[in-house]
């Protein structure tokens, strides 16, 4: 198994995944992520929502993935699944004006990362920050938690 290189984009990524890692074959056992795999995962995640790619995105999680939307106040809401996560993430996907800027990335060893974000959507913006997951690859949790 070697990683994609990061100048993939997620489209292709996405193409990649629905054939499996490994081609058309069954791969087995997945090799624990690198910090640098995790960073271009991370990449190739936040590409695929600016693109507005939400085929890629939905793809990049684990079947199971969960994500934490920062609304309704105060707890947000709980997703779970990639039908979940897809039904979750369409109306972002969906405005064409929406935009992240990534203002940092931290990879913390070989299956968390934390990233701050800026979110913009036409007429507004606001700031705040994911904490991430991975499993075998993918990205297993997406916890946001915005300013204000």
């Amino acid at each position: 198994f070697a990683p994609p290189k990061p100048d993939h984009s997620p489209r292709r990524f996405s193409q990649r995944l629905s054939r499996g890692l490994c081609g058309d074959q069954t791969c087995g056992i997945m090799p624990v992520m690198t910090s640098q795999d995790v960073k271009s995962l991370i990449d190739r995640f936040n590409a695929a929502w600016n693109d507005h790619d939400l085929d890629a995105a939905v793809l990049m999680c684990t079947e199971d993935a969960a994500f934490e939307s920062t609304g309704p106040f105060p707890d947000g809401t709980r997703h779970v699944g990639r039908s979940a996560l897809r039904e979750a993430w369409e109306p972002i996907f969906a405005n064409p004006a929406s935009h992240f800027v990534i203002e940092e990335v931290v990879v913390l060893g070989n299956d968390r990362a934390v990233q701050r974000f800026r979110y913009d959507w036409g007429d507004g913006h606001i700031r705040g920050i994911d904490l991430f997951r991975f499993h075998d690859g993918f990205v297993a949790e997406k916890l946001s938690y915005v300013k204000g």
